[in-house]
């Protein structure tokens, strides 16, 4: 930093220092706000609703609402009923792009390994996509899962 830098910052550094607010009075005429206060508001209305007891009545059908949902969820559009059996095989082999280390910087797996993770862990039974409000659906999945 050059000498003139520190003079220029020195001298703003004084000015600014012997600069103080000052009430230079009221210029114009002012008006007290009509506006409510918003958050007195807001707290007014919830009180009066959990008074009331609305927001016990809205908490207890929303609760109900989201079990109703949970129990019983919407069809999945893009997933519909088979007209003819086939059987789908899926292959999940990838191969490792770099490296994998741990935290000491040991090689756990090198770039290049191919790894299929159903050769070291295994689906326990097969799975099976059903609508379970159709009732023949549901059989036919009983007796595939009892086969």
């Amino acid at each position: 930093m050059r000498f003139s830098d520190l003079i220029l910052l020195g001298g703003l550094a004084l000015a600014s220092s012997l600069a103080s607010a000052i009430d230079h009075g009221r210029i114009g005429p002012t008006y007290p706000i009509k506006e409510p206060d918003m958050l007195e508001w807001i707290e007014k209305r919830v009180a009066a609703k959990v008074a009331s007891g609305e927001a016990l009545r809205y908490q207890q059908q929303q609760t109900e609402k989201i079990e109703r949902k949970l129990l019983n969820p919407a069809p999945l559009q893009s997933v519909t009923k088979a007209t003819k059996g086939r059987t789908a095989y899926y292959d999940p082999t990838f191969v490792v792009d770099e490296n994998v280390a741990d935290d000491r910087g040991r090689i756990l797996v090198a770039a290049g390994t191919t790894i299929n993770p159903l050769d070291r862990v295994g689906l326990s039974r097969p799975l099976i996509f059903f609508d379970a409000r159709d009732t023949s659906q549901v059989a036919f999945a009983k007796r595939f899962l009892a086969s």
